[in-house]
């Protein structure tokens, strides 16, 4: 992921995006492709080394180290006059489409969330100790759950819903498993052995026949009492 510190050098030197493309080995399109966010970019890609010696910048700070693929820094949008990054990707990097069940009661809440960032929609998210709402990621686990990104809204927020029923795919998953509790491993990985260190994030309903390895996963906030609705 690119750091802001490098795409405002870029803006700042005055040099063409295109300039920028051929002293690199690429093509413009590929270029403003990793500049808005919409390719991911690796680590250590020598074309962006190179538009570094130019800019007279380092590894350091070219590359911003966060390993989700699925959040989008809010630098890496390009927005037209007159619009914000939430207006252009209201929904993030990308969209983890979610089937939701039919009649199952669905709850909404705002949350607040890093303004840097715009969250994934579909993605699983907890909230943190300072009230920030986060994508659920390997070493950056919130520990209470709050429910499933629906949309970046505003400067700082984000709608989640906080309570419904979804299809997931997880390994393993058979008809016995009805009622058993489902954990979250990231913001697209779940299982049912708690073992893993998941979140907790709801329980199986029922499992689809048409689609193997999935079902239907009832879920709510941390701190809602109301009990899941597992009735088919």
């Amino acid at each position: 992921m690119l750091s802001k510190a490098f795409i405002d050098a870029i803006n700042r030197s005055g040099i063409k995006i295109y300039e920028l493309a051929n002293a690199a080995g690429m093509t413009q399109s590929q270029l403003s492709q990793m500049l808005n966010g919409i390719v991911r970019v690796k680590k250590g890609d020598h074309r962006l080394l190179k538009i570094g010696e130019i800019l007279n910048l380092g590894p350091a700070d070219i590359f911003l180290e966060i390993e989700d693929p699925y959040l989008l820094p809010v630098w890496n949008v390009k927005t037209p006059l007159g619009l914000s990054p939430v207006d252009c990707r209201a929904g993030g990097r990308a969209i983890l489409n979610r089937t939701k069940e039919m009649g199952v009661k669905t709850r909404q809440q705002t949350f607040k969330r890093d303004p840097n960032f715009l969250l994934c929609q579909g993605a699983c998210a907890g909230i943190s100790n300072d009230g920030i709402v986060r994508h659920l990621w390997p070493n950056f686990k919130p520990q209470n759950f709050v429910g499933i990104v629906e949309k970046n809204t505003g400067y700082d927020g984000v709608i989640i819903m906080t309570r419904g029923a979804i299809i997931l795919r997880i390994p393993g998953v058979e008809k016995k498993h009805r009622g058993h509790p489902v954990y979250a491993l990231d913001v697209n990985t779940f299982t049912l052995d708690q073992k893993k260190g998941g979140v907790l994030i709801g329980t199986v309903r029922h499992i689809r026949p048409d689609r193997p390895g999935c079902c239907s996963v009832a879920f709510k906030k941390y701190d809602n009492q109301k009990p899941l609705n597992l009735k088919v």
